[in-house]
């Protein structure tokens, strides 16, 4: 059964040697000369035989310009190999689109995320004034750490006094040392007739001296933006190249959005 086996590739092979040969205008005796050999040689190998001597593999794939392998397998391999390039090549090009992709979403989340906080941290506190809804104070020291640090910015609204619950989070003015404290709601009670607030600072061991009334109360804490607030302190009035920069990052966001729909 073996024999049978290479025998029927000797054939495969001698078959696929002649139609190679004959594609190339040659006769048994001219390869036989370029591969010195007896044209016999040749003719044995074409009937199934024999096979070439593996010294002769190479040489003989040159001649008939084909590859070792398909030499050896008796057929063309070639579009195989094609198709595995081209299957490569589609890997390699998937692989590479999932990378602009990742970099493009990446680079939008990025200047979304700069632009809001931008806005956020030191735009809108130069444009909130005490006639607006929210209102915003940069913390100055660190009696309320570890929720908001020093320079954190916190956003306020004046919602109802009689609505603050003990927790919130409220700024109100310090009339002695002139400076708005950001303290959170310790405490409820009625000091003369009149409800007040106790205070205290979360870093703080001891609460607030004075109480809280309504006439000191500012607002109540709805977010903040850390550390904003060290910038805006050191520059205060840069408010149109802030504004600029804000337009020139949506601005990247709008193009790199417009380069990503045409690639598409």
């Amino acid at each position: 059964m073996v024999l049978g086996d290479e025998r029927m590739e000797n054939e495969k092979i001698g078959k696929y040697i002649a139609i190679k040969r004959k594609e190339k205008g040659l006769t048994q005796n001219e390869l036989a000369q370029k591969l010195q050999v007896t044209d016999r040689a040749i003719s044995k190998w074409e009937r199934g035989r024999g096979c070439p001597d593996i010294s002769l593999l190479e040489p003989l794939s040159n001649l008939l310009e084909v590859s070792v392998l398909e030499l050896l397998h008796g057929e063309d391999i070639i579009k195989d190999e094609n198709q595995v390039l081209i299957c490569l090549l589609k890997k390699e090009e998937i692989r590479i689109k999932r990378w602009k992709i990742f970099s493009y979403v990446l680079i939008n989340l990025f200047l979304i995320l700069f632009s809001s906080i931008f806005y956020l941290g030191v735009i809108l506190p130069q444009i909130v004034d005490s006639s607006a809804k929210l209102n915003s104070y940069t913390i100055v020291s660190k009696s309320m750490e570890p929720k908001y640090g020093i320079y954190d910015i916190v956003y306020t609204k004046k919602i109802p006094f009689e609505k603050l619950k003990v927790n919130d989070v409220i700024a109100y003015l310090d009339e002695v040392n002139q400076i708005v404290v950001i303290h959170r709601v310790y405490d409820k009670k009625n000091d003369d007739h009149e409800e007040c607030l106790v205070t205290k600072g979360d870093n703080n061991n001891k609460i607030d001296e004075d109480c809280v009334f309504s006439s000191k109360y500012l607002g109540k804490v709805v977010f903040h933006v850390p550390l904003f607030g060290k910038f805006l302190k050191e520059n205060k009035k840069i408010s149109p190249v802030l504004s600029m920069m804000l337009i020139l990052g949506i601005g990247s966001i709008i193009y790199l959005d417009y380069l990503g729909i045409k690639k598409k």
